[in-house]
């Protein structure tokens, strides 16, 4: 949904890279190890307790590895700010979102904000 305006141009957002990318003199991970690099990454950052960790560990990840052709800033936004949100949060809000595209009405939704301290 992030990307579905940009799905029909040649760049391909969201798409695993399968050419080698660099920004200025840096030189991401090559195609061939990206998946890999990822399911590594991703069996760190299950270990990580906090939800700021977490977050910033997922930008750090998708900025390090570049996966994508395209969106990569989009897609490491977007998953930093799902780590950052405690799940029952989250879990609400994307129930609400889904039934207010249900029903192409607005829900209420009560959010419970999780308390100074907590992750």
């Amino acid at each position: 949904m992030i990307l579905e305006g940009r799905l029909q141009t040649p760049m391909r957002p969201g798409t695993y890279k399968d050419r080698a990318n660099r920004a200025g003199g840096t030189e991401f991970v090559a195609p061939e190890l990206v998946r890999g690099t990822l399911s590594q990454g991703f069996a760190f950052y299950r270990s990580l307790d906090h939800s700021f960790a977490r977050a910033l560990y997922l930008m750090f990840l998708v900025a390090e590895v570049h996966p994508f052709i395209d969106g990569n800033g989009r897609v490491e936004r977007a998953w930093a700010f799902t780590a950052s949100i405690p799940f029952e949060v989250f879990d609400t809000a994307l129930a609400t979102l889904r039934a207010c595209h249900a029903f192409e009405q607005p829900v209420e939704a009560k959010l419970i904000a999780p308390h100074r301290g907590q992750a």
